[in-house]
């Protein structure tokens, strides 16, 4: 007796080899992963984890200079001591491979930070014209306003985003010449 309803089986890869024989990747075309990160400028984040290690090693001489001494100036050691561990963790935690700044796909852009304009969070559909401001940032207008996303936090990697948002601008709006960013 044949019943209605449930879920159809579809082969997995062995039964497919089965019946397809040995090659069952012919036709197929892998898609490569479309999302595309940008990286806190190696600089920054370099002078950032330098910075920390500086902090780090004056908590480290007020500690020694005040662990000998009874009442508060000792509790004032402990704390340059836990100031001192927090800034080597935020230093290694930075420098070796710096936080993302920016996220790019076929659909959008969007970045945790936070600018005056606003989060960045931007579809390329939405986007009606591209411009570089003169403070070396990238203004996206939409039609709820501009959205700006300063490029010296990407260093190195500045004109390779640029081409790739003129790049995502045109797939999907068709060849349009954003002139102000080439």
């Amino acid at each position: 007796m044949r019943r209605l309803g449930g879920v159809p089986e579809w082969p997995n890869g062995t039964a497919l080899k089965a019946v397809a024989g040995s090659d069952v990747s012919r036709g197929f075309e892998s898609r490569p992963l479309c999302v595309t990160v940008y990286r806190y400028d190696r600089g920054r984040a370099t002078l950032f984890a330098g910075q920390c290690v500086v902090v780090a090693a004056i908590g480290v001489i007020v500690a020694v200079l005040l662990a000998g001494i009874d009442g508060w100036p000792r509790y004032i050691g402990m704390f340059a001591i836990a100031v001192a561990i927090i800034a080597v963790g935020a230093g290694l935690r930075f420098w070796p491979r710096p936080p993302a700044v920016l996220r790019l796909n076929e659909r959008g852009m969007w970045s945790r930070l936070k600018s005056s304009s606003g989060p960045l969070n931007v579809e390329w559909a939405d986007v009606e014209d591209v411009r570089l401001s003169p403070s070396d940032s990238i203004v996206l207008s939409t039609g709820r306003g501009n959205v700006a996303f300063p490029l010296q936090l990407v260093g190195p990697d500045r004109e390779k985003l640029l081409r790739e948002i003129h790049q995502r601008l045109n797939d999907v709006n068709g060849y349009t010449r954003f002139e102000g960013l080439m």
